[in-house]
């Protein structure tokens, strides 16, 4: 388990190197097991422009769970309105299940979404939130985790239902018909 431990922190390292190559702006590295698991005193996680990202802004944590760090806290911001935001949650091998817990509370109105992976899983979800955005990452079995979160942006949040499930699903991409009206009898 120990060799496991140090390959993956390893790679984890070529795979920082690459990065920083790149310039990431807004990465939470949370190896160290210093982000709270309170939902009420979370980490302010910013989401911000990033290059090479055309649409929106993100966020990034490469974190760790488990053992007597149970659970990481995240406080994504304030939306006055419904914001379509995507969450992609990853659990590394050779750890246990995660679970991310967001929660949007906007007044009284309180909703609450979880999503869960397993050991080398990954689950990508779209929510459409209002209100003060809290995310948080749970697990009792020490694992890595990475979570990404995005934000589109203005346009996307203006599509009506059925068209962002057209544009996340990939429909709507083909060419137009083109209908021809014939009068008379056919000539």
């Amino acid at each position: 388990m120990r060799h496991l431990v140090g390959l993956f922190l390893v790679g984890l390292l070529m795979l920082s190197v690459q990065v920083e190559a790149q310039e990431p702006q807004n990465i939470v590295r949370d190896y160290q097991n210093d982000v709270e698991g309170d939902p009420d005193k979370p980490l302010r996680l910013r989401l911000k422009k990033e290059s090479g990202l055309e649409m929106g802004r993100m966020a990034v944590v490469w974190g760790s769970i488990g053992g007597s760090d149970t659970a990481d806290s995240f406080f994504l911001g304030k939306t006055p309105d419904k914001a379509r935001l995507q969450f992609d949650l990853t659990a590394l091998e050779g750890g246990g299940r995660v679970q991310l817990i967001v929660t949007a509370k906007d007044g009284q109105n309180v909703e609450r979404h979880e999503i869960e992976v397993v050991s080398g899983g990954n689950q990508k979800s779209w929510l459409r939130l209002k209100g003060s955005l809290v995310a948080q990452v749970a697990g009792a079995v020490p694992t890595n985790y990475a979570l990404y979160v995005w934000y589109p942006g203005d346009t996307v949040d203006a599509l009506a239902k059925n068209e962002f499930e057209d544009v996340t699903s990939n429909q709507g991409m083909e060419k137009p018909r083109m209908l021809r009206a014939v009068k008379g009898g056919g000539k």
